[in-house]
């Protein structure tokens, strides 16, 4: 082993026998493993929540899409319903107590 900033650090390739209770560097694995599975299993749960929200995103847009067209065919309606009724104001006749 090799004896730096007095850490005995295990080079990559050699790990002597319970080298986990001496060595900074076989010490910090174990940990840095956990941490990186916590790391993976934050990413699965955000990568899920995503998608989830992507599906709720894509159904109000599709509810959307149906709300303004049902508002268009009642504008439209109102408009010709409109336009039959009423006169334009220079058509319009007077009323007879004029």
């Amino acid at each position: 082993m090799l004896r730096l900033r007095s850490h005995f650090i295990c080079p990559p390739h050699i790990h002597v026998w319970n080298c986990f209770a001496t060595c900074h560097f076989c010490y910090k694995l174990p940990l840095m493993e956990e941490r990186l599975i916590a790391l993976e299993t934050k990413i699965s749960y955000q990568d899920h929540l995503i998608q989830e929200l992507n599906d709720v995103v894509t159904r109000q847009q599709g509810q959307i899409d149906q709300l303004e067209a049902e508002m268009k065919r009642i504008r439209d309606h109102l408009k010709g319903t409109t336009e039959s009724q009423l006169a334009r104001p220079d058509e319009e006749i007077p009323p007879p107590h004029y």
